[in-house]
């Protein structure tokens, strides 16, 4: 135990006899000097910690990489799915492909990711999928579809989709690849 907490700690009657007469007085010096210690050593400083706390960002979180999975439909059809993202801060994006049974294409993603209070990453992007010849959906040869997910701890990402010509939707789910 340090010295000073040991001074600090003695009875009262074990504190020199010339400071016995100063009553209430010298009472309050061991706190200061306790409270002095504290904070010079660092492990009283309880509010630096929470100006600290309260003021930092959360972690960056980068998602960018390989992923595949599957992406499903409203009527529970389901197709692989591939996607390729990279990230620069909290812009995403990257290159999307489908394929088959579901309308097989491929084409850009862009978006973001945002980190909530409690630590969730969520991830939003736009997907232009440009159908393969042969192939239409029902929005016709080009769709935009819109992605709203998050990242899972087992390192997944997925959620769901919705279709702007059409208004269809569906889920979506990728794994590193």
């Amino acid at each position: 135990m340090h010295p000073l907490i040991k001074f600090l700690l003695r009875k009262r009657s074990e504190y020199p006899r010339a400071f016995s007469s100063v009553g209430t007085l010298w009472r309050i010096i061991p706190i200061a000097l306790l409270l002095a210690f504290l904070l010079v050593t660092g492990s009283g400083n309880v509010h630096a910690a929470t100006t600290t706390a309260r003021t930092s960002s959360l972690p960056h979180i980068d998602i960018g990489g390989n992923y595949s999975g599957t992406i499903s439909n409203a009527d529970g059809t389901s197709s692989r799915f591939i996607l390729t993202i990279q990230q620069s801060d909290s812009s995403i994006d990257g290159q999307a492909t489908e394929f088959v049974p579901l309308a097989p294409g491929d084409g850009p993603i862009s978006g973001t990711t945002s980190t909530d209070s409690n630590g969730n990453v969520s991830v939003q992007f736009s997907w232009q999928i440009t159908m393969q010849a042969g192939y239409t959906g029902q929005c016709g040869q080009v769709c935009t579809l819109d992605f709203r997910g998050y990242l899972y701890q087992d390192g997944t990402l997925g959620g769901t989709y919705t279709i702007e010509e059409d208004n269809e939707s569906g889920t979506w789910r990728v794994a590193s690849a």
